[in-house]
């Protein structure tokens, strides 16, 4: 049993009174607990997300910071990073631009 009695379990998430807060907290053995709010259109994104790899809440989390990691750090050697788009007409690159 975890804190206040509740099983402890690689994720717990439950609404709260106001439906526009979810909480998502991660009880990984390996590392602390936290607890994030989430507003309901990113809790809708990460729900869906993870619905459709078939992956726990707590590993889209671990997936999303992976992926912000990586781009912070190509961006501090001076990297850019793109996508390339596929259409009709051809390949169209587009650059990722992340905000400070």
């Amino acid at each position: 049993m975890g804190r206040n009695g509740v099983p402890m379990s690689d994720v717990i998430s439950a609404a709260v009174a106001a439906p526009a807060v979810t909480f998502v907290q991660s009880l990984a053995p390996t590392g602390p607990a936290e607890q994030i709010q989430l507003s309901p259109s990113v809790d809708r994104a990460l729900r869906e997300l993870c619905a459709r790899k078939r992956i726990s809440i707590t590993e889209g989390v671990r997936r999303a910071i992976a992926i912000w990691k990586f781009l912070e750090e190509q961006r501090t050697r001076g990297n850019r990073v793109a996508i390339v788009e596929r259409t009709a007409a051809g390949d169209r690159i587009r650059e990722v631009v992340l905000k400070d």
